[in-house]
């Protein structure tokens, strides 16, 4: 089946590859029909046509015609993506961008500069943001362009490709963490096309058809893996650039693949012609153990953090093996892996945590708390930097804050906790949190506008605080029902207490009054959460110690929301229910208090 595009060329794909390939030189039918994966006769025919439409001589040979086109639409520069942070590819993002790694020897980003070289291209712009001043050395060595995205933390590569619109003609894009077996760039490329791998890929919006054409993956199809190279070629970038630039103005496309413009504006189906390689001869390094996959002496595998692990279990560095992030997000380098069968969790703690929390205390709670039954097991901790090594809770669930039968067990837990004769020494002062996240803040204001009418109302609660307070013991402190994990099934369901970072001496009623407003309990359920801790002896004096409590810990997170906020992080309505508790029951607390000298 024939396809018409769009092309100014009017060129369908078997003519377009069939061009390209006698512009290398005369090849036979048989030939073509191997290198262009299709019948011989398909490659008759397209051959006829070619000759029809005056494209190519009767011996097969490029015309004037053919060669002027190619001339006008050749390669002339190329854009590699580099700025991203690579969330999956922990440990290596901790030493070094993904451009960088080497494979065999060579660091990805120069193989493909010099493969871009080799077709002739030279005008080359890189987009830098993570770690951008190790490229700098690129401007020397290969004459590039550096252009740093600020945004790269925020935004996704559409926003790079967007800063270099304005050479998207007859231009590359390539992103700089694929290695290439073969050089996919060629001085005859001279019209649009989209690398694919034959690799399936469940996610993929669009495959390749029977009639070698882009169409999308529908009705559960599995689409081709994509590889994120193309070549843009003609007038059709004047488009495409110009569906680069609005789509960096739509906030709802900022964190879509740059793909998303060719896909949902029809470009790649009506336009681009699938280039289609072996799915080991085109590899995106997304992962540790893609490296190793490809390049098992890579010099880049073993970093620190793999020896560390090698260190404390006493393993071989090639005995870590299945290394997967644990979550997505720029300050998360977490990630699980397995050990001689045995499965664990990697904490590295984000940029900027170190501030607010003190990991010298953190390591000695854990050394305080090693030997109890509801903790997770804990192999290793730095109280330098907070590197942590756990043994990973398989098939664990957060505890569910609506089936009072597991709070019940989780409050057990708790008492389990406060009635330890341990301490740690360190207490978790609320009020000076309080101030320290506000302090945080720098010189942006809250944006609550009663705030400073409420701080002065949670506030005028410390004395009574101090005053009544019950006996300091080892809290948790972040004792929400996220923290609460239930591991195994049956008979052997087990309750753990994980994530004790904020540990502390403190009131057992604020580890209640935590839970509380993590769940965002109403009144009935907080009431019920109190006199269900207590077993029912529940005085006044406890309820406003208790609604002090609550009130203090909501300012207390609601201030540390406002400082993320600062920095980029949305919280949601979690944020606005945690300035409701400080509102709400500042003044309930003061109610109770004064039923109390009634």
């Amino acid at each position: 089946m024939f396809i018409k595009y769009t092309d100014v060329n009017l060129m369908n794909i078997f003519e377009k590859q069939a061009s390209f390939y006698l512009l290398q030189e005369v090849y036979t039918q048989r030939e073509l029909a191997q290198k262009m994966s299709c019948s011989l006769g398909t490659v008759n025919k397209t051959l006829k046509s070619l000759m029809d439409d005056t494209w190519i001589q009767a011996d097969r040979r490029p015309t004037s015609k053919l060669l002027r086109h190619v001339d006008a639409n050749r390669p002339a520069s190329a854009v590699i993506l580099a700025a991203g942070f690579g969330v999956r590819s922990v440990p290596l993002n901790m030493t070094t961008s993904k451009p960088l790694i080497e494979v065999n020897g060579e660091r990805l980003i120069e193989r493909l500069i010099k493969q871009l070289h080799q077709a002739g291209v030279k005008n080359i712009s890189v987009v830098v943001g993570f770690m951008k001043e190790r490229f700098e050395y690129l401007i020397d060595k290969y004459d590039v362009k550096l252009v740093f995205n600020s945004e790269y933390k925020r935004l996704n590569n559409i926003w790079s490709l967007g800063l270099v619109s304005n050479q998207l003609k007859n231009c590359y894009i390539v992103p700089g963490d694929v290695w290439l077996e073969k050089n996919p760039f060629s001085r005859k490329d001279f019209y649009s096309w989209y690398m694919v791998g034959t690799k399936s890929d469940p996610y993929s919006p669009v495959r390749v058809g029977r009639g070698g054409e882009f169409v999308l993956s529908k009705d559960s199809r599995i689409g081709s893996q994509m590889i994120g190279i193309a070549y843009v070629a003609g007038d059709i970038a004047t488009r495409f650039a110009d569906e680069v630039r609005l789509a960096m103005h739509d906030s709802a496309r900022l964190n879509r693949f740059w793909e998303d413009v060719l896909i949902q504006k029809s470009l790649l189906i009506e336009t681009f012609v699938p280039y289609i390689v072996p799915e080991e001869k085109a590899i995106d390094i997304n992962t540790y153990e893609d490296l190793r996959l490809i390049d098992e002496r890579s010099t880049h595998l073993n970093s620190s953090i793999i020896k560390l692990i090698s260190d404390v279990l006493g393993v071989k560095y090639d005995e870590v093996e299945n290394i997967v992030p644990l979550k997505k997000g720029m300050t998360n380098r977490s990630f699980s892996f397995v050990a001689r069968g045995r499965k664990y969790i990697m904490r590295i703690p984000g940029e900027g945590t170190g501030q607010l929390i003190n990991r010298k205390n953190e390591a000695n709670v854990y050394r305080v708390i090693k030997n109890f039954p509801f903790v997770e097991t804990v192999d290793y901790i730095n109280p330098e930097n907070g590197y942590k090594i756990s043994e990973f809770l398989e098939g664990a669930r957060n505890s569910k804050p609506q089936d009072r039968l597991e709070v019940q067990q989780c409050l057990g837990i708790l008492r389990k906790l406060h009635a330890q004769t341990v301490r740690v020494g360190v207490r978790f002062e609320l009020f000076e949190q309080i101030e320290f996240y506000e302090s945080l803040w720098g010189l942006q204001p809250s944006v609550f506008e009663d705030y400073a009418e409420i701080k002065n109302r949670v506030s005028q609660l410390e004395p009574f605080i101090l005053e009544h307070k019950n006996a300091d013991v080892l809290c948790h402190i972040d004792a929400n029902f996220d923290n609460f994990v239930y591991t195994g099934s049956g008979n052997n369901r087990r309750l753990k207490l994980i994530d004790w970072e904020y540990a502390g001496d403190q009131d057992p009623l604020v580890d209640i009054a935590m839970f509380a407003i993590y769940a965002d309990y109403s009144k009935e359920q907080i009431d019920w959460l109190l006199d269900a801790y207590l077993e029912g002896n529940v005085t006044v004096r406890d309820r406003a110690l208790f609604y002090s409590y609550i009130s203090a810990c909501g300012l207390l997170w609601s201030n540390w929301c406002q400082y993320k906020q600062n920095l980029g992080v949305e919280f949601g309505e979690y944020f606005m229910q945690q300035y409701r508790f400080a509102k709400e029951y500042s003044k309930r607390a003061m109610r109770e208090i004064e039923k109390m000298g009634d």
